[in-house]
């Protein structure tokens, strides 16, 4: 199961503008007020929240929104394949009063690093985006610059919209379909049938 996650990290690579984060789970105890629900193993993308930050060119090619968080405005990256917000310590320091951190037990890695990148902590707040606004957990992470939206967020806000759509029918919709198969004696295209009546079989 994590076959792909490992092969991931011993990689190399010099480009810092589309990582790679793991989510591991740290089997140690986890201390009373820390992030309990971070115990997951799951992979994420991320594009700028890393110790080196993109060039310009890179910075104009990112999707981006404007996001309101503790009444401070933000620039934020989206990202539909991070399943985690992100926001990086200078831009956490510059709001007044900074919101409280929990501890997390999580650790992130960036593509091709084998050391986790450096958590302050978790916090959970209200993002605003328009009119939209939804409660969403924001982790804090040391260097980086800029803030990364995950996809849960980014969707709740009105940001993207995934247009699938998966129905199953019920039975009684498949009945209705297929009334001849399901009513009378049913009927086998291209092929006859004959009954044979046992005399002394009473009715």
């Amino acid at each position: 199961m994590n076959n792909f996650a490992k092969v991931c990290r011993l990689k190399t690579t010099a480009s810092a503008s589309v990582n790679v984060a793991l989510e591991e789970a740290v089997p140690e105890k986890v201390e009373r007020g820390s992030d309990m629900d971070d115990n997951k193993t799951m992979i994420h993308v991320v594009h700028s929240l890393l110790a080196v930050k993109p060039s310009s060119s890179q910075q104009a090619s990112l999707p981006r929104c404007q996001i309101v968080i503790c009444e401070h405005q933000i620039v934020a990256v989206v990202d539909t394949g991070a399943s985690i917000n992100l926001l990086a310590a200078e831009e956490y320091d510059r709001m007044v009063p900074p919101p409280t951190l929990t501890k997390t037990s999580i650790k992130v890695y960036a593509y091709g690093q084998s050391t986790p990148l450096a958590l302050r902590g978790m916090f959970q707040t209200n993002l605003t985006h328009g009119s939209q606004s939804t409660l969403a957990k924001v982790y804090v992470t040391d260097g980086g610059t800029g803030m990364l939206l995950g996809c849960k967020a980014a969707e709740e806000l009105a940001i993207v919209t995934f247009a699938f759509s998966i129905h199953q029918e019920s039975v009684a919709e498949l009945v209705a379909r297929y009334e001849g198969v399901f009513n009378g004696i049913g009927c086998l295209r291209g092929r006859e049938s004959s009954s044979t009546l046992i005399p002394r079989c009473s009715q």
